[in-house]
């Protein structure tokens, strides 16, 4: 919901780490199915940082 707010308003979430930005955040999906954490991953590690952007 929140994020359909931010889309509405021009702002995205992403979340920024040593390993680069992404869209989505490892989460509890990811931990139930025992998903190893390595830079390969197309999800951003546990310890990424969330920031609010605006859209270009």
């Amino acid at each position: 919901m929140v994020n359909g707010l931010l889309k509405m308003a021009g702002y995205r979430v992403e979340y920024v780490c040593d390993w680069g930005t992404y869209d989505r955040r490892y989460g509890d999906m990811e931990y139930y199915v025992n998903l190893p954490i390595n830079r390969e991953m197309k999800i951003a590690p546990p310890w990424a940082e969330k920031r609010i952007v605006r859209k270009h």
